[in-house]
């Protein structure tokens, strides 16, 4: 959980804060923000911040130093240790490093409780015209082989 927010009582995952939020505006705003390099002075106590409200375990990170990121991107993108997090080699494995909190059913179109706020599947994953459209373009494909 942010620690900030766990400070002040508030709980991120309730319902209210992401049903009441504007989240796309806050996206794309955090999205900018991470992309402004910091000058080399500032580097340390902003990114010191984030690594704290976040719990960032910087040991993990194959450069600790915080001054070598030139932005919160960089530092969020940043390598691992390769001895960190080993990929095993025989099960299905995820590229991110989160954790499956909730799963259910779908009904009605309908995604069960994502970060406590249900969701259409096309809210979710987008619009499905792309099937036709690649159903048409692959049976053309074929009738001219």
């Amino acid at each position: 959980m942010l620690k900030p927010l766990a400070y002040a009582g508030l709980r991120p995952t309730s319902k209210a804060v992401y049903s009441r939020a504007p989240t796309r505006l806050l996206s794309r705003l955090w999205g900018l923000l991470n992309t402004v390099n910091l000058p080399l002075w500032l580097r340390r106590p902003l990114l010191t911040l984030y690594v704290w409200a976040f719990s960032v375990n910087m040991q993990e990170a194959a450069v600790e130093d915080l001054k070598q990121y030139r932005n919160l991107g960089e530092l969020f993108r940043r390598q691992l240790k390769p001895s960190v997090r080993p990929i095993h080699t025989d099960n299905m494995v995820s590229p991110a490093d989160g954790q499956i909190l909730h799963f259910g059913r779908v009904r009605n179109s309908q995604v069960e409780q994502v970060k406590g706020v249900t969701y259409s599947l096309e809210s979710f994953f987008g619009p499905q015209d792309w099937r036709m459209k690649c159903y048409d373009e692959c049976r053309g494909e074929i009738g001219r082989a």
